[in-house]
């Protein structure tokens, strides 16, 4: 969720054939009654951009001797009327972002990793082969979405059985609509994902709290894994920002202004390389119009109101502390208002 404290809105859809229905009802028994010859993969629920619901179930055959999945497209059903339409890779509906299962991206990671060099070199010498990290108790890849809000499978390789807590070569992102896989070969001896997740439980160790997957992103320049932590009831408690380069860089709060505020404060005063000085470069714009939507809420931690606003003309979500101006409790909607916010032109300097 971009926002742990909005509520959830009920969407009521009549859905007859789902994946936990039995006989005809059942997904999947729907499907290959009609698409008798195809190799059927993993469905998805996916609705449309109305809410509309549906399933994505991906259709393709297998390449490499069967060794490997290749998907060709998806079958799009209307769990309400049975209605199935078939899709290639390349004419997808938009609202569709997902037609790679997480459990084929998983096979096209091991087998790139054991294959890098080719079939002898996986059996003899073994050259750079490597294998994806695997997580605790979960998939071993992790959907994240890119600058151009594509969804992508990532996930970070290591030795076969080094038992090491470092990447071997880098990280890969797999497209999950095109398939297009990126390796991304820059990263090497950086600390992985499950070395970060070690990290973030052995800080809170007295709390008991377990990590999440974490994300691989580079803040202020650096290589830097934002590790999720929460309680035994699954509630998140911590956000952690994990340098990948030296783990006894990092900071942990719940309050993300907080959270990145002490990252500078710790990589301007533990890296020791002064290679990266985060800085408050920065411009100041002038915004005055007439408020057309707010959201209010009060933050757990700091007992702070929390206001979040648009204005009219403007597609921004604008974001303020209580602490900050206090008579923000105040705004309403039709209400004209006028801000000075600060523009980051760079996030660090070299």
């Amino acid at each position: 969720m971009e926002n742990e404290n909005g509520a959830a809105v009920l969407v009521k859809s009549k859905m007859t054939y789902v994946p936990s229905a039995y006989f005809g009802e059942n997904l999947k028994r729907l499907v290959r009654s009609s698409f008798k010859s195809d190799i059927l993969f993993s469905p998805s629920f996916e609705p449309d951009d109305k809410g509309k619901p549906y399933y994505v179930v991906p259709y393709g055959k297998y390449t490499k001797f069967r060794q490997l999945p290749d998907i060709k497209g998806v079958l799009l059903v209307d769990p309400r009327d049975a209605t199935i339409k078939r899709y290639t890779l390349k004419n997808l509906p938009s609202f569709i972002d997902q037609a790679i299962p997480s459990t084929v991206a998983e096979e096209w990671n091991l087998w790139y990793g054991e294959n890098v060099h080719g079939f002898w070199n996986k059996l003899f010498s073994q050259d750079d082969v490597k294998k994806p990290t695997v997580w605790a108790n979960s998939d071993e890849v992790n959907g994240v979405f890119d600058n151009r809000l594509h969804l992508n499978w990532f996930t970070d390789f290591t030795r076969p059985k080094s038992g090491s807590g470092a990447m071997v070569g880098g990280y890969s992102l797999l497209n999950t609509r095109t398939g297009r896989m990126t390796y991304y070969n820059d990263a090497n001896g950086l600390l992985n994902g499950k070395s970060a997740m070690n990290v973030a439980e052995k800080t809170f160790k007295q709390n008991k709290y377990q990590a999440g997957i974490p994300n691989l992103y580079t803040v202020y320049s650096q290589p830097t894994w934002v590790v999720p932590l929460m309680d035994a009831n699954d509630v998140l408690r911590e956000i952690m920002l994990v340098n990948a380069r030296n783990e006894s860089v990092y900071s942990a709060e719940t309050n993300k202004r907080a959270l990145f505020d002490n990252y500078k404060y710790a990589l301007a005063t533990k890296l020791g390389d002064d290679s990266t000085v985060p800085s408050h470069i920065s411009k100041v714009k002038t915004l005055a119009g007439v408020v057309t939507q707010v959201y209010q809420y009060q933050d757990d931690q700091s007992r702070q109101t929390i206001s979040e606003f648009m204005i009219k003309g403007s597609k921004k979500i604008f974001e303020v502390s209580s602490e900050d101006n206090p008579y923000t409790v105040f705004i309403k909607e039709a209400t004209l208002f006028r801000l000075s916010i600060s523009i980051q032109r760079k996030r660090c300097h070299r």
